[in-house]
């Protein structure tokens, strides 16, 4: 037998490597003022993270009866789209922000089962060339330009690792249904230092959500980059803000009364905050934009009723509705050709129909409080 050569054994099927941009560049280059470390966004965008971390804790504990919404894209795709969008969530807070929280979804990875594309921080280009550092940057970027608006954002970090990339801008994180179940997620959400909501998973389990809300809120460790990149062990002090998402399953929805009182009786179960957000879209929509409404009006009645173990809605929303197909292989790709501001991912509610639905929640939960 010959001699196996030296690089034989290591990165035998890695193509190539590229160092991720460290979070201590985005923090300095992106920053709105030069500031110290920990006030890095500054200004509007900095009191705008923090205010919405509170005021989310607050709701949490049952002292803030405010509502709150959670919408916006499927996805991000271009950022032009995202800020049209904030500017006008901006606009609808200002109107209610006495009885409703709004915080603007902007998901910039995506979970994938079979082949397709990854988000935009994984290939912004939609090109097929991945260029995940650009897309780290212009996201963040992004992330920056949504709370100088004034517009807190919550996030999905399909990759833990970037919880240190993004997490300084992001009001509240969530979980997805493919990740509730892992560890990597549930110790990354024991460090956060904002609340993590958990999907239950595609198949329906309520139980893995409340067991990860459990498992976060206890002290642990967790692999991860430092702010220079170097390769780390956090140690945790638990997190006391984790909340259940009902999303619906494969086969059914599940926002429904008696499912609700289940997820709040196992909640108390584990001595955790009986609060839960309800998904109007994937299983509980049937990946249908059309019923989305229907979901939301429902979990809204439910709240009215006196139900306050339900705490929000979330909502997939674009400028126009429904979506698009893209194709799975994007290698040469031109997405210059795609019409604005439309889905690439989930169908989407337009922008008018989630303005209707807020304003409609707003005047009913205005009319409760009277």
């Amino acid at each position: 037998m010959g001699e196996e050569p030296a690089n034989g054994i290591h990165n035998v099927r890695i193509a190539k490597s590229t160092r991720s941009i460290p979070a201590a560049v985005l923090k300095e280059r992106y920053s709105l003022h030069r500031t110290p470390r920990l006030e890095h966004l500054g200004g509007v965008a900095y009191d705008t993270v923090i205010q919405a971390r509170r005021q989310i804790e607050s709701i949490l504990r049952g002292e803030d009866e405010r509502f709150i919404v959670f919408i916006g894209q499927c996805s991000t795709r271009d950022p032009q789209e995202s800020l049209e969008i904030a500017q006008n969530l901006a606009e609808w807070q200002e109107e209610v922000k006495d009885h409703i929280l709004i915080v603007k979804r902007e998901y910039g990875l995506k979970p994938r089962t079979e082949d397709g594309w990854q988000g935009f921080v994984s290939d912004p280009n939609m090109d097929g060339t991945n260029d995940r550092n650009k897309g780290i940057e212009l996201f963040y970027s992004l992330l920056v330009q949504i709370n100088a608006l004034g517009v807190p954002v919550i996030s999905e970090l399909v990759d833990a690792r970037l919880a240190n990339l993004f997490g300084d801008a992001l009001a509240a994180i969530a979980v997805g249904a493919r990740d509730v179940t892992g560890m990597t997620h549930r110790q990354m959400a024991s460090g956060m230092s904002m609340p993590v909501g958990f999907k239950n998973t595609c198949e329906g389990s309520i139980d893995a959500a409340v067991t990860a809300v459990s498992y976060a809120s206890k002290p642990g460790f967790f692999p991860g980059p430092d702010d220079y990149g170097s390769d780390c062990y956090h140690e945790t002090l638990g997190n006391p803000y984790g909340f259940v998402i009902l999303r619906g399953s494969d086969t059914r929805s599940n926002y429904d009364a008696q499912t609700i009182a289940d997820t709040t009786a196992k909640l108390l179960s584990k001595g955790l905050h009986d609060t839960i957000v309800v998904d109007a879209s994937h299983g509980n929509s049937r990946k249908d934009y059309v019923r989305q409404p229907e979901a939301w009006e429902a979990v809204l009645r439910q709240r009215v009723l006196g139900n306050k173990d339900i705490v929000g809605i979330m909502a997939e929303m674009n400028i126009y509705e429904a979506s698009i197909e893209i194709p799975k292989d994007l290698m040469g790709f031109d997405a210059s050709k795609l019409p604005y501001g439309v889905s690439v991912t989930d169908s989407c509610m337009s922008l008018q129909m989630g303005k209707d639905l807020v304003f409609r929640t707003y005047e009913a939960l205005s009319k409760h409080h009277d």
